[in-house]
């Protein structure tokens, strides 16, 4: 069972790689089969609640952080409190339908680790491959991530024990 649903999870983030990297913009469908999927895992392997909290709060914090910053930056606080500017709402919504597959540590872990990663690939990308400004940054997440998922198949670890190294 619960290989069948991390095969439809790696299908999910596959597509929205794909999607992201090639249109800029996620169908809405995927961001809610990969929640869904999140949860089902989630609840087969027992997971805390907890750290479903805990995760959530972490985000919260960076994006206010990110918001913060961008108005003191900005000088201006005109606008929508809500929309962070040069961060797409799939980006965020991507962060946030993630939370169920790792435990906090792990997640606080992936989120690190994703951004330098996908920063790196993206100077790699925008130099050889793609000339566009954008960031597919939920794209380049989804790939790290089936290829975390696909490593924890393999070597037998999880991603909700808090150690997957």
């Amino acid at each position: 069972m619960l290989l069948l649903l991390n095969v439809l999870l790696v299908l999910f983030l596959g597509l929205i790689f794909w999607e992201d990297f090639k249109f800029r913009l996620v169908n809405i469908f995927y961001f809610g089969a990969v929640v869904i999927t999140g949860f089902v895992i989630f609840i087969l392997k027992n997971g805390i609640f907890k750290n479903l909290a805990f995760s959530f709060v972490f985000l919260l914090i960076n994006l206010l952080c990110i918001k913060a910053y961008l108005i003191i930056k900005e000088k201006d606080f005109a606008g929508n409190f809500l929309k962070i500017n040069n961060l797409a709402e799939g980006d965020i919504l991507f962060f946030l339908v993630i939370i169920p597959l790792f435990s906090f540590y792990n997640y606080v872990l992936f989120f690190i680790t994703g951004l330098l990663i996908s920063l790196i690939i993206h100077l790699f990308v925008k130099f050889r491959i793609d000339k566009r400004e954008t960031i597919p940054l939920a794209g380049y997440m989804a790939f790290y991530l089936v290829i975390l998922i696909l490593f924890t198949q393999v070597s037998g670890r999880s991603l909700y024990v808090n150690i997957i190294f």
